[in-house]
């Protein structure tokens, strides 16, 4: 799992670029972009983990598709409220 890892440590990385101003962060940009890779990388370790349970590769991307759908909601959720 270093790849999922590796996406979740460049999402630390841009919003450590954004200025904080009392308990939130100033600069939109960087905190949309931190979300959208970490999003990737948790995406990633899904499929990871899919892998090695033994899912064929037509199999895990069904359940990818039907998990990115469910997390695009939350992820969504997040953006607008945070």
């Amino acid at each position: 799992m270093k790849e999922p890892v590796r996406y979740l440590e460049n999402a630390k990385e841009l919003l450590h670029k954004s200025p904080i101003e009392g308990n939130r962060y100033a600069n939109e940009k960087y905190v949309k972009s931190a979300c959208g890779v970490a999003y990737l990388g948790v995406l990633k370790a899904i499929e990871e983990h899919l892998l090695k349970k033994g899912l064929t590769k037509k199999n895990y991307q069904k359940k990818l598709k039907n998990t990115a759908r469910h997390s695009k909601n939350i992820f969504q959720f997040i953006t607008a409220n945070f």
